[in-house]
């Protein structure tokens, strides 16, 4: 249901020839380590590896104890990059489940150096941010 939501999106943005155009990334290599329930900010960074490959860590608290990642979903439009993070089975009745992981994952064909950032985890959107990747 999800994908068909971004489907409708890009489709939607797509219609407008006088916009940027949105582009679907690939979403590769991702791993998540648990780190517990440690103090937490919310901490974004990205790197740069190749030409239009890009390096992205996340630390979270907003995925549960136990949780694998069902999908991430990444599109760049303009300069606003849009990350969406699903975990899974992810259990809305437990606030005592959460706790903090850092997720990695590559971005392939991100060529765009300073975005705006609007990243949403398990339906919860972080404060969109502006980034410089390094």
């Amino acid at each position: 249901m999800k994908h068909i939501v971004i489907l409708f999106i890009i489709i939607l943005f797509s219609c407008n020839k006088k916009e940027d155009p949105t582009v679907l990334l690939q979403v590769t290599n991702i791993e998540m380590s648990d780190r517990g329930r440690i103090p937490n900010e919310f901490q974004f960074d990205a790197v740069s590896k190749e030409a239009n490959i890009v390096k992205c860590i996340i630390r979270t608290r907003n995925i549960m104890r136990n949780d694998v990642i069902q999908s991430i979903d990444a599109l760049i439009k303009g300069k606003e990059l849009t990350i969406y993070i699903i975990s899974y089975p992810y259990d809305f009745d437990c606030d005592s489940c959460l706790s903090v992981h850092d997720l990695s994952f590559e971005l392939n064909g991100l060529t765009q150096r300073k975005c705006d950032v609007n990243i949403t985890i398990n339906n919860v959107q972080m404060t969109p941010f502006f980034y410089e990747i390094k």
